[in-house]
């Protein structure tokens, strides 16, 4: 049985919420990767000798130089050019943007759910349970 914590990246330019995600995620055991720049992620997920994915992506929409949604597009299509034939069990979208258009448009860019700012930090947390193996969670 894999004995390593399930890992989760948060993909935010603010720092208060990389903070808080951090403070929920770490609480329950999990390893925890913050990257306040797009570009930064898709360099820690695609070095070029392998593919380092975590389990969970947290996504914001409103990143600077590349938004949430661009970026899912490009985590989905280098998975689909690398042949990695494992889903990254959830993006999970965090935006302020909840209304019906913008989730939709989430949901076709390749999100799994969606969680709205302001959000509970249990609502955060059981969001991302819901998505990891049972076997992984604590």
């Amino acid at each position: 049985m894999d004995s390593r914590k399930p890992t989760i990246a948060v993909i935010d330019d603010s720092p208060t919420i990389c903070k808080i995600l951090t403070e929920i995620f770490r609480r329950q055991g999990y390893q925890v990767n913050c990257f306040f720049h797009p570009y930064n992620a898709l360099q820690a997920f695609f070095p070029p000798a392998e593919t380092v994915l975590p389990d969970v992506v947290c996504v914001d929409i409103e990143l600077p130089y590349m938004d949430g949604l661009q970026l899912i597009k490009r985590i989905r299509g280098k998975c689909s050019e690398r042949k990695i034939d494992r889903h990254i069990p959830i993006i999970i979208v965090i935006s302020r943007r909840d209304g019906p258009i913008d989730r939709m448009k989430a949901f076709l860019a390749g999100a799994d759910d969606y969680l709205a700012k302001p959000f509970p930090p249990h609502q955060a947390l059981d969001l991302i349970e819901k998505y990891l193996p049972s076997s992984q969670t604590n």
